[in-house]
């Protein structure tokens, strides 16, 4: 008995003391892993990836390589503000710009129709002010343009600056797009809205890059949504005729077309393709209800989603008829809801002789004739017609005639809708049907129109639609003369100069920002008979003098042949000191007389073969550091 009451009180001071140690554990762990994520956290958000954090009971180390001693003290400022600074052990290092180490340089630019973003790691020495001024410039009027660049006290690694420029040109010719910028390699993910959008995007960037850059080009072409989606063909003595196709993807529109192809069918056929198909079987679905149509003397099939409705000719038998469509029903699946429409014959009864014209001529000049049931309806009627074709541009001869049916003003409103499609045609509306015939600048206005027709007109009526489409004309892009060309230049170097590097042809950073904006005069400008002439101070030896002028005009040649600038017709050619205009006596005349200009060359039958300028491998080094 004595012994218990000496065990239980041990045994629970046991179990006291290992729940301390587990609690003090846990706080400990818990310190440990709260510091590490929330610093680790702080240098995220501010963008110093290089550092991290671990921690050791209630110390905290600070590890990672520092660009700068900037970083490395930011880095410890950031985890001094979220745990008191005794806790923190500095274990940063500087890394050594001559070890060879380079950091990762790329740009990312997030282009929208509203802002663009640029973000990432680029050299110190590049000109981050100036790419940014012509980012602005490339991505037009109204957009903002946020700077997001952290910049590295690094040199720009080999072909940085060509990629930049490819960039740009990306910009300028892309709405929405992601633009990735390497060393050496640009990557554009955007989206066209056809496939000859997306072929002469590729061409223009194509012919921007510059020699040892990589192009990386990715473009979507997104396939709209087709609602609804139809099938119409027409039967006649003459043959079938294609009004409307809607297809998947170019698979279904093949399998479709090679079922057209047992038939006699006007013309070359296509189905606009996009997203809508409203059953796997839509191909077999078409392919049968083609047959059934074949099956009959004339008429119309339209399909309309899984709604398939046969229009036939009032002479054809009702038995024969009612056996074609019993026919289709048993051999597709129930999901298609199959309708056969087989009118009365007609009797002349005076209405069938009222008739409504609408045309529409190349100018955009409306003309509308023929009766309209009501004064309501003629006033809704001329709304409609001033906002599809504009106030002055319509012209009506209307009479009213209250016997017609209630519908007529239904027909007249879509062959207003019907006509507005077109760039040149005519809408003749019949009490039997409407027909629509002329020519479209729209790729899909034949598709259109058949889908407004089917959705306006009562069940029964009768349409057709013979629509031609045309490409619109290339506007041609005005050349200026080479006289304007040369103002042009001219004007641009009266406040900037094409300057280079001490005693060497190679241009320096503001001449590579002067250079790209001359090249894009130049791509407006065609090919013009051109001198480039380089011109230097009369320090130093003439016969070297002559050497650097000479240099440095075929570098500026170069430049631009590098920027994808026709230079067939060009010439560089070096006076040395023998054309001064200024004094050569004063800092700021010799400044004057090193300088860069562009002449018309007028008479090249007087050039010698040796003017020709051929690129050089090498840039040559001139004796004269003042040059």
């Amino acid at each position: 008995m004595r012994l218990s009451w000496v065990i239980y009180p041990l045994v629970c001071f046991i179990i006291a003391a290992c729940l301390c140690v587990f609690a003090a554990g846990f706080s400990v762990r818990f310190i440990e892993e709260a510091s590490k994520n929330a610093i680790n956290q702080s240098f995220e958000e501010a963008g110093l990836t290089w550092a991290h954090a671990e921690a050791d009971g209630l110390q905290v180390f600070v590890i990672g390589d520092a660009i700068d001693e900037a970083e490395r003290f930011q880095a410890i400022s950031v985890a001094g503000s979220v745990v008191d600074a005794a806790r923190i052990v500095d274990q940063t290092a500087l890394l050594d710009s001559g070890d060879g180490y380079t950091p990762d340089f790329s740009l990312e630019i997030l282009n929208n129709t509203s802002t663009l973003s640029v973000i990432g790691l680029m050299p110190e020495n590049s000109d981050r002010a100036g790419f940014m001024k012509k980012l602005a410039k490339s991505a037009g009027l109204g957009k903002q343009v946020n700077d997001l660049i952290t910049a590295a006290a690094y040199p720009a690694p080999l072909n940085w600056e060509p990629a930049l420029r490819l960039a740009l040109e990306a910009v300028k010719e892309t709405e929405i797009a992601k633009i990735t910028i390497a060393a050496g390699s640009v990557k554009v993910e955007t989206l066209a809205d056809s496939l000859g959008e997306k072929r002469n995007l590729q061409a223009v960037l194509t012919r921007s890059t510059p020699k040892g850059v990589a192009l990386l080009l990715d473009v979507m072409v997104p396939r709209p949504v087709i609602s609804p989606f139809v099938f119409r063909a027409i039967k006649r003595e003459e043959g079938f005729r294609l009004e409307a196709c809607s297809a998947l993807d170019a698979e279904v529109q093949d399998q479709i077309l090679n079922s057209i192809m047992a038939y006699a069918f006007e013309g070359k056929q296509s189905c606009q393709i996009g997203l809508g198909m409203p059953d796997a079987n839509w191909p077999e679905a078409v392919q049968k209800s083609l047959k059934t149509l074949d099956s009959l003397a004339s008429g119309s099939l339209t399909i309309t989603d899984i709604e398939i409705k046969f229009v036939a000719d009032a002479a054809t038998p009702q038995e024969e008829f009612d056996k074609a469509i019993g026919d289709l029903k048993t051999v597709l699946p129930d999901v298609y809801d199959i309708q056969g429409i087989l009118p009365k014959l007609k009797t002349a009864t005076g209405k069938g002789q009222a008739e409504f014209i609408a045309t529409l001529s190349p100018e955009g000049l409306a003309q509308f004739r023929g009766p309209i049931k009501s004064a309501v309806n003629e006033e809704i009627f001329q709304s409609l017609a001033k906002a599809r074709f504009g106030q002055d541009a319509v012209y009506s001869t209307l009479s009213l005639d209250d016997s017609l049916p209630k519908d007529w003003s239904i027909y007249v409103m879509a062959g207003v809708e019907a006509l507005s499609l077109l760039k040149q045609g005519i809408v003749t509306i019949t009490l039997d049907e409407v027909e629509v015939k002329g020519r479209t600048e729209q790729e899909t206005a034949k598709a259109d129109i058949t889908n407004q027709l089917i959705e306006k007109l009562p069940q029964g009526y009768e349409f057709r639609v013979k629509v031609e489409y045309v490409p619109p004309r290339k506007i041609e892009q005005y050349v200026p003369s080479s006289e304007e060309c040369l103002a042009q230049i001219n004007g641009m170097l009266e406040d900037r100069k094409i300057n280079f590097e001490p005693g060497s042809d190679r241009v320096d950073i503001d001449g590579h920002g002067l250079l790209d904006d001359l090249a894009d005069i130049f791509k407006t400008c065609g090919e013009i008979p051109l001198e480039i002439a380089g011109h230097t101070d009369s320090q130093g030896r003439e016969e070297m003098n002559q050497e650097l002028s000479q240099s440095r005009a075929q570098a500026v040649l170069v430049e631009l042949q590098r920027r994808r600038i026709l230079t067939s017709s060009f010439v560089a050619k070096g006076y040395g000191e023998s054309q001064p205009i200024a004094p050569n006596d004063t800092e700021d005349g010799r400044e004057i007389n090193r300088r860069i200009e562009f002449n018309l060359i007028i008479d090249q039958t007087n050039l010698r073969s040796d003017d020709l300028a051929e690129p050089q491998s090498q840039p040559k080094e001139a004796a004269d550091e003042q040059n």
